[in-house]
């Protein structure tokens, strides 16, 4: 053991500048690493802080389909073939039912 101490030292003597670069890599490596789980966890703390300021009554979580259904409605994909009644859905700013699916003739 103490054998294996002394040709480790010996090496990191002969090449000392290597050996140098080499713990500045890892400080550098190990800094990263510590320095990103630190900006996760205070940018998750400042979400969760923000989302218990607004309160738990305010947050509504709802389907993309509103915004699907206007930009199908915008590329012309309701015409007049189409019996889903998207129209008259859209004019009224209510969501399709999830069941209902887009039949044309």
């Amino acid at each position: 053991m103490l054998e294996i101490l002394r040709v480790a030292l010996a090496s990191i003597r002969g090449n000392l500048f290597r050996a140098a670069l080499t713990m500045l890599g890892v400080i550098i490596g190990v800094a990263a690493v510590i320095t990103m789980l630190a900006l996760g966890t205070g940018a998750q703390r400042a979400v969760e802080q923000q989302l218990e300021a607004l309160g738990a009554n305010v947050i509504t979580v709802t389907t993309g389909m509103r915004f699907a259904q206007a930009s199908a409605g915008a590329a012309g994909a309701h015409d007049r073939r189409c019996r889903c009644g998207a129209r008259r859905r859209t004019q009224t700013s209510r969501p399709f039912p999830p069941s209902r699916t887009h039949a044309s003739r």
